[in-house]
């Protein structure tokens, strides 16, 4: 039985600095049980198709702790992150189906959401997000309130990415990680990872301390598997402290697939987990779309596509996704 989380951690290792990005996460039905459509619930994950150590929670969103000072970042972070269809405006009670798992180290958590939205919704959704992230190239977020500004763009600073004085700030909660075991863990896993982050020696002053509960993010590069062809991919990550967060919707039919993910980075565990996860997800979404699968074949997980597998029963079209 696992135990109840209450919210998912952003825990640096050079400033031991906690973040609050979910709700409440604990053991309950089945992820799909949220009003889905037969179909929809189909193209839903468990956590056999998620790497190991994660664990279903209740449908919630994930970036909810988070508040950027920017306005369009805090579009981007609104359009991606609801969790139920009455947060999409227009959409009413449409069909939606919800799967949500949380990782307690290295912490982070994963959110898929599946929507059937009225003709044209899904890809005017996509838009919307792909419009405010590309005037977000950097991301400042506050645990307790909007950050300040310090450039007029929402953005990190140039001297942002130097590392600081060792703060705390304790937001575990009933249950939680707290930030000192997480940066405890950083160091045993990660040996060298403070070093690296050290000034010259030449230097005689420290950088200013960034302030707890902060998080300064710049958007960078992700990978592609071949199944996210046509989707919007969005990584935004602080790579002084190797955490941040992934955002990828796409578009099959009338269906808006969202899959939303903060965490750490910066080890191999933590690398590439939304991409991989949202391609095993939109290879279902389309398979359920083309006939090639139904509820019942969702017992047993579907690997993501690649060229060497050619096994009949997970061949799916790839073909692009409306945006």
């Amino acid at each position: 039985m696992s135990r109840i989380v209450r919210g998912t951690l952003l825990a640096t290792a050079a400033t031991t600095l906690s973040v609050v990005v979910a709700g409440c996460g604990q053991e309950g039905p089945p992820p799909a049980a949220v009003k889905p459509a037969a179909s929809m619930a189909a193209a839903v994950l468990s956590d056999r198709d998620l790497p190991a150590g994660y664990a279903p929670a209740e449908n919630q969103r994930v970036f909810q702790g988070l508040r950027p000072a920017d306005p369009d970042c805090a579009r981007l972070l609104e359009l991606a992150d609801a969790d139920e269809s009455k947060d999409l405006d227009g959409a009413g009670d449409a069909p939606q189906a919800h799967a949500v798992f949380y990782r307690a180290q290295p912490v982070s958590s994963l959110a898929q959401h599946v929507f059937h939205l009225p003709p044209g919704m899904a890809a005017q959704r996509i838009a919307q997000a792909r419009t405010a992230a590309a005037k977000c190239p950097r991301m400042m977020v506050a645990a307790d309130g909007p950050g300040a500004d310090s450039d007029g763009d929402g953005g990190a600073s140039d001297d942002d990415d130097q590392s600081g004085d060792d703060q705390s700030a304790d937001a575990s909660g009933d249950g939680g990680v707290s930030a000192d075991q997480l940066s405890a863990d950083d160091q045993d896993e990660n040996g060298g990872h403070h070093k690296r982050r050290h000034r010259h020696k030449h230097d005689e002053a420290a950088p200013p301390a960034r302030p707890a509960g902060e998080l300064r993010m710049r958007r960078a590069g992700v990978l592609r598997p071949k199944a996210l062809k046509g989707a919007l991919a969005i990584r935004y990550a602080d790579q002084r402290d190797g955490i941040g967060i992934d955002v990828i919707m796409a578009a099959v039919g009338d269906d808006l697939l969202v899959v939303d993910a903060p965490g750490a980075f910066d080890s191999p565990a933590g690398a590439g987990v939304a991409e991989g996860v949202a391609a095993k997800a939109l290879t279902k979404l389309r398979a359920v779309h083309a006939g090639k699968l139904t509820l019942d074949d969702t017992k047993a997980p579907v690997p993501v596509h690649r060229a060497h597998k050619h096994k009949k029963h997970h061949r799916h079209h790839q073909g692009d996704d409306q945006e």
